[in-house]
């Protein structure tokens, strides 16, 4: 500081312990020091940025994409990047707003998205789960059922089986290789039957299910 009152404001302290002194410095140079004072800064202080995240749709048909779009603000920084996951698979970063992704390579199956954001101090925030059902590419006169899921609650899951007119059969699976028979839907002409699942969709990481039509 040049002039009288000699004031600095410390912002964004790093935590831990700090020795701390004043000099002054006379106009032909002289130096003083004052004696020194002890500091010590627990945490940063620095409060987590907000984030919320939306899907141009919660289901699609390859080739199609899916964008999604992330809000998200820091109440004491700024949003140095936000980064969309596919489960723990990360899909890709946007640095600057508005913070948007668009997934052009989407594998057919059920995924759940988030967003992180990260603001100018290191702080972190997830969105919350959203679900995405990718249709594969249909060929001509194709009959084969299709599943997709949706949430309805925090705990519960829609799904949603579309085809001809049949009896059918949704499993669960959580690695792929086991799979249990957990609820018959039947179709009529309408082409859709659906059941409301709360056995725990957000209480995995990675939850699979898949519809067999039975004889």
């Amino acid at each position: 500081m040049e002039t009288d009152p000699y004031t600095f404001e410390w912002q964004n302290v790093p935590a831990g312990n700090h020795l701390l002194i004043a000099r002054a410095v006379d106009n032909l140079g002289a130096s003083k020091d004052s004696s020194p004072r002890f500091l010590t800064a627990t945490g940063n202080g620095n409060k987590p940025p907000t984030i919320t995240l939306q899907l141009s749709s919660d289901r699609i048909t390859l080739p199609d994409s899916v964008t999604l779009t992330a809000t998200a603000a820091d109440p004491d920084g700024a949003i140095a990047h936000v980064v969309f996951y596919d489960g723990a698979t990360r899909l890709g970063q946007a640095d600057d707003a508005p913070y948007v992704f668009v997934w052009n390579a989407a594998s057919p199956g059920n995924h759940l998205i988030t967003a992180r954001a990260v603001d100018n101090l290191g702080a972190e925030t997830v969105s919350s789960l959203r679900f995405l059902t990718v249709w594969p590419s249909p060929l001509p006169n194709d009959n084969t059922p299709k599943l997709s899921v949706s949430a309805t609650a925090d705990d519960t899951v829609r799904l949603t089986v579309t085809g001809p007119p049949g009896y059918y059969i949704i499993s669960m699976s959580e690695d792929l290789s086991t799979w249990v028979d957990i609820y018959p839907v039947t179709i009529e002409a309408s082409g859709v039957g659906a059941v409301d699942d709360s056995g725990g969709p957000l209480h995995y990481s990675h939850l699979y299910y898949r519809v067999r039509l039975e004889p």
